[in-house]
């Protein structure tokens, strides 16, 4: 049998080490700061959840209400700053992998949407980006989840119809527990990057839908 050159044998012996870094690391699909890129439709552990995200689209009607065109608004507001407004919807499921129930705060805190700005449906600028967040089927909103529980819901963002993207980028963030160091009490206080996603969103109607007059 011939012998193997020592070069070689070091070569097989690297290759073998980066392969098992880059497995316990949980694969190549990582940025630097260890963010994982996840496809549509892929669940991924983001403590203390499990989420799965499906699919964006651009609406002007969601669970009975009309995205507001901009003459329902506040009619102090100067022309130049009345937004037409409309939904975007993206479609998901999320399940809670701990034994403690966790509030409605910390499933804001865990889908941040790079999106430019969003709106009150009154036509209020937000000061932050977070969703609605509500149950699929039923559109009652999601105030918090209980330990095994799995829901399919709906992230809801109020954006101006002239900046729905064609490609919605999602971070999904993972939280820490520890103890508060105001009052002691341990929760879920931090939170980190942990999967990233992009989907394409489908389009607005090309026309409004009309709102009919009430009774």
């Amino acid at each position: 049998m011939l012998g193997r050159h020592p070069r070689v044998v070091v070569g097989l012996a690297l290759v073998v080490v980066l392969v098992v870094v880059v497995g316990l690391l949980g694969g190549w699909a990582r940025d630097s700061a260890g963010v994982r890129r996840v496809a549509a439709g892929e669940d991924v552990a983001v403590t203390p959840f499990v989420v799965r995200i499906d699919s964006a689209a651009a609406v002007y009607e969601y669970d009975g209400r009309i995205a507001d065109d901009g003459t329902g608004l506040d009619p102090t507001t100067d022309e130049d700053d009345v937004v037409p407004q409309a939904f975007l919807v993206v479609d998901g499921r999320i399940s809670l992998d701990d034994d403690e129930s966790v509030s409605s705060l910390v499933l804001n805190e865990t889908f941040a949407a790079d999106l430019e700005r969003t709106f009150t449906t009154s036509g209020v600028q937000l000061d932050s980006v977070e969703p609605e967040i509500d149950v699929s089927g039923d559109g009652s909103s999601l105030l918090g989840i209980g330990p095994g529980l799995t829901y399919s819901i709906r992230l809801v963002y109020v954006v101006a119809d002239a900046e729905v993207p064609d490609v919605l980028d999602l971070t999904l963030l993972e939280h820490s527990r520890r103890a508060s160091s105001l009052d002691g009490t341990e929760g879920w206080l931090d939170t980190a990057p942990a999967a990233q996603l992009s989907l394409p969103v489908a389009p607005l109607p090309a026309e409004r839908p009309v709102e009919e007059d009430g009774l």
